[in-house]
């Protein structure tokens, strides 16, 4: 499949720091609040300061790209306090959905942190995301949302799972 954009890592510079601001700028506030779970207008600095803060191992972010700016941001932690264990959340502009980019990103991330020792996503999904929701279905059927103690969904996703689930499909 041909497609006019790329993923890479986010670095932290300057350059990306402008690019974060300017994709978050077009990205609507709802989806805004369904990433962030509230209701942002906007990134907060600190908030920008904690999403540039990568060391490419522990916490990582990928970027979807088509030469004009930012179309997605994938990122994990693995600052959970289980090991093997990573937080992950995505983020697409609402322009740019439904051309496979929030899978893209996702995979390509499941593969990063398998390579470094993360053996398991979990993912925090508001309720009403039904496109998260809908993401964390296609890519890991057999994982389960738990509700948390915010009322959010808690899907814990077996990296493991999301290559067999490939596979089934004939992609992997």
């Amino acid at each position: 499949m041909s497609r006019s954009w790329h993923v890479r890592p986010l670095e932290p510079s300057p350059e990306d720091r402008r690019a974060l601001l300017h994709f978050a700028d077009g990205v609507s506030r709802a989806s805004l609040a369904a990433r962030f779970h509230g209701g942002l207008s906007g990134l907060a600095p600190e908030l920008v300061d904690r999403l540039m803060d990568v060391d490419h191992d522990r916490r990582e972010a990928l970027v979807a790209e088509d030469g004009r700016g930012f179309l997605g941001v994938a990122r994990y932690d693995t600052e959970t306090g289980r090991p093997g264990e990573a937080e992950v959340a995505v983020l697409v502009g609402d322009g740019h959905r439904r051309l496979g980019i929030a899978k893209g990103l996702f995979r390509e991330l499941a593969d990063l942190a398998g390579q470094r020792g993360v053996t398991h996503f979990v993912a925090a999904v508001s309720h009403g995301n039904h496109r998260a929701r809908g993401l964390v279905s296609a890519l890991a059927p057999e994982a389960v949302g738990v509700l948390g103690d915010g009322g959010e969904l808690v899907y814990r996703i077996a990296l493991g799972d999301l290559h067999r689930g490939q596979a089934r499909r004939g992609h992997a």
